[in-house]
């Protein structure tokens, strides 16, 4: 509150109340009415016996506190904190007479302990810096209630700074930077691991399909061996499987003029050592004069 006297040597009758003030005008000492800025008349004075003034200002005023405390693990921590306030101008009066004899900002310093207190106790020193926006506006909304009964209200108020000692705060960056190595790390192995997941689950497919592939040749050619009633038969009929099987894989295509050799060469078996040796000479005259197929490429 600013005092305030009338603009009149030697009487309170009259009073010049300034830009954003209201004054409080007294009867010996009971509350009569309030003005607002402008030239006013009080009433009847005598030497300023009669009337007096109470004045606010309703400017917008900030206020810097800091409050210690300790978290939940015991290490200490200074909160820095900026409010703004100014008086309600509909509740001028509140603000006057409620804190006559207080000083409203020591009493809104004793009333951000409580709050400011409660919340960081109830958090590990690791936590703190990451929720100071909820610590903000968790003790915003309380002080704003709180102060709305003396008539002012709170426009800004902001944790500007948490402070802590420098042999903390380098250990507690230590702990961040080893714990972000770590999560590094996990999502490092468990990318590799998927990684080996699905080449294991590639290579039991192909395995399955080759697996499969050998199955179905291993059948047809039991199903070709299966109408030979002789020895001689039975080589016939391998050796001719042995043939289409490598001109198969080979993509090769026999010449016109091969087929004759081809033929006189088969009948040309007629023991198990020159049966297989017909085989690998038929295999020969296809592989070595027919059109290049694409394993033929490869292995040229």
């Amino acid at each position: 509150m600013q005092p305030q006297r009338g603009c009149l040597p030697g009487t309170n009758c009259c009073v010049n109340v300034p830009a954003e003030t209201y004054v409080a005008v007294e009867r010996f000492g009971a509350f009569q009415r309030l003005l607002g800025p402008g030239f006013g008349f009080a009433g009847l004075d005598l030497c300023g016996t009669c009337i007096a003034f109470r004045a606010v200002s309703t400017r917008l005023e900030e206020d810097h506190c800091s409050i210690s405390t300790q978290t939940r693990d015991h290490e200490f921590i200074t909160a820095e904190i900026t409010v703004q306030y100014s008086v309600m101008p509909k509740m001028a009066k509140h603000a006057i007479y409620k804190l006559l004899h207080e000083d409203f900002d020591g009493l809104m310093r004793s009333f951000l302990t409580g709050p400011v207190c409660g919340f960081l106790q109830r958090l590990r020193l690791e936590e703190v810096f990451g929720r100071k926006d909820e610590m903000t506006t968790s003790v915003r909304d309380q002080l704003s209630d709180y102060v709305r009964g003396y008539g002012f209200t709170i426009h800004r108020m902001e944790v500007t700074e948490l402070r802590v000692c420098p042999e903390v705060m380098h250990a507690l960056n230590e702990a961040q930077k080893q714990r972000r190595a770590r999560d590094t790390a996990e999502l490092t192995m468990a990318s590799l691991a998927a990684q080996r997941l699905q080449e294991a689950a590639e290579l039991a497919s192909a395995s399955q399909l080759h697996g499969e592939r050998l199955a179905s040749e291993c059948a047809a050619l039991l199903g070709e061996l299966e109408g030979a009633q002789s020895k001689e038969e039975l080589f016939d009929s391998f050796e001719s499987a042995q043939i289409k099987r490598a001109i198969l894989e080979t993509s090769a295509q026999p010449l016109p003029d091969d087929m004759d050799s081809i033929q006189e060469l088969l009948k040309e078996a007629d023991d198990e050592d020159s049966s297989l040796m017909t085989s690998s000479r038929v295999a020969g005259v296809v592989l070595g004069r027919s059109t290049p197929g694409p394993a033929q490429n490869v292995m040229t």
